[in-house]
């Protein structure tokens, strides 16, 4: 084990509480004057650079600070200068200005996609005589609205009936609480439309009430318990 610290200010302490002691008595100890000499020399170098370097980290750190602020200042300014220059060019309709600026026009946002065509539709027939549709859609769908439409077995076109659930969940549910009683055969159809823009549609969901089912895209229900 050393018996010298390895750590600097522990071999300072080191050296100067043993200083006067070595000083005072060197050729007892196997030392010369001049070895005492050198390390109280040392001993005072080190004292001298350490609180230089002390110093020089905290000017280091106020410079840091300070450049830090400098910047965040800097940027604010720019920032508010780039953002007068896009308002001007915006109310005068003059998209020259961001030239004369020699800054880049804002970028048009892109256009969002058409909403997600629903899929895996499910049907449920509730007591109360309701019925309620599952359905599943992309993840991809802010500000979408599912619309349902509903064709009977007496009527010869579809009808707009409602929205879907708006939920964040890409399983989303409607219930049909107008299905008129007897009803024994029901079609649905369930689009997607954000704005004036739509996405496909489903492909007609049959609902079978009561009865037998089995071709593709048909349910046969009966009422739950």
């Amino acid at each position: 084990m050393s018996v010298v610290p390895n750590k600097p200010a522990e071999a300072y302490d080191f050296a100067v509480a043993r200083q006067t002691i070595w000083s005072g008595i060197p050729t007892q100890i196997g030392l010369t004057a001049a070895d005492a000499a050198a390390m109280a020399d040392s001993t005072d170098a080190f004292a001298q650079a350490f609180d230089a370097a002390v110093k020089a980290r905290a000017a280091s750190k106020a410079a840091t600070e300070a450049l830090a602020q400098a910047t965040r200042t800097m940027r604010t300014r720019i920032a508010d200068n780039v953002q007068k220059i896009r308002i001007f060019a915006e109310s005068t309709n003059n998209p020259t200005v961001y030239s004369l600026a020699q800054i880049p026009a804002p970028a048009r946002p892109s256009p969002l996609p058409a909403p997600d065509q629903p899929r895996e539709i499910e049907a449920v027939l509730n007591a109360i005589g309701t019925l309620t549709l599952r359905f599943r859609t992309g993840r991809n769908n802010p500000g979408t609205a599912f619309l349902i439409s509903r064709k009977l077995a007496s009527e010869t076109a579809f009808t707009f009936i409602g929205t879907a659930d708006v939920t964040r969940s890409p399983i989303k549910s409607f219930t049909d609480t107008t299905l008129p009683p007897g009803s024994n055969n029901v079609q649905y159809i369930i689009t997607g439309q954000r704005g004036s823009v739509r996405g496909a549609s489903s492909p007609v969901f049959t609902v079978v009430i009561g009865g037998v089912g089995g071709a593709p895209g048909t349910a046969t229900v009966r009422i739950a318990a």
